[in-house]
């Protein structure tokens, strides 16, 4: 292989990556899970729950829209995602109504869901919203199938973990360090 070809392929992979990581940085994805509390339940309503049952929220996003103040991050994006474990039912950000699922925050603690289901049976909403002192828990947070259940999410079971670097991109850049040395020695190499 010419010298000049190994160059042009070290060249084109450096920039490569550069453009993968410099797209990269700026998201900082984070998986996330949040539970909530019923409340409020009649007796054989459709999702099987009744009081005191949890109720759970697990997904990923984009954490650089949350900072000081009332921020939010948005689900109608294709990298922002989450799964609504709600009793016997399981709703997808997908499945918002209007595609306007958000989490809310305020000064980058969890401040509530908004989420309305295609099949308008769970309904949540939590903009600016109130903790109960005694409980930790958002005031009046959900409700499902014309009230016959109510609840409301639990702000400090809301925990976020980075996303680890796919071992893709580990491999990827292992590459390119080797093609970058390799391309290297061979320039040091006296003729």
């Amino acid at each position: 292989m010419k010298k000049s070809c190994v160059k042009n392929i070290a060249t084109s992979s450096l920039l490569s990556l550069a453009l993968f990581v410099s797209s990269h940085v700026s998201a900082a994805m984070v998986n996330f899970s949040l539970n909530g509390e019923i409340t409020s339940a009649t007796t054989g309503n459709d999702f099987g729950l009744s009081v005191g049952d949890i109720i759970s929220v697990v997904g990923e996003y984009d954490d650089s829209p949350v900072g000081a103040g009332e921020t939010y991050v948005d689900f109608s994006t294709n990298y922002n995602n989450f799964e609504i474990t709600f009793g016997n039912t399981v709703y997808t950000d997908e499945m918002d109504l209007d595609n306007l699922a958000k989490i809310y925050f305020f000064d980058g603690i969890f401040d509530g869901l908004d989420f309305v289901s295609s099949d308008s049976k769970l309904n949540s909403w939590g903009f600016a919203g109130l903790v109960d002192p005694e409980t930790g828990h958002l005031i009046d947070d959900f409700n499902a199938h014309n009230d016959t259940i109510g609840g409301s999410w639990i702000v400090d079971s809301f925990q976020i973990t980075p996303v680890p670097v796919p071992a893709a991109a580990w491999l990827f850049g292992s590459g390119i360090i080797l093609l970058g040395s390799l391309s290297r020695k061979r320039r040091l190499k006296p003729a």
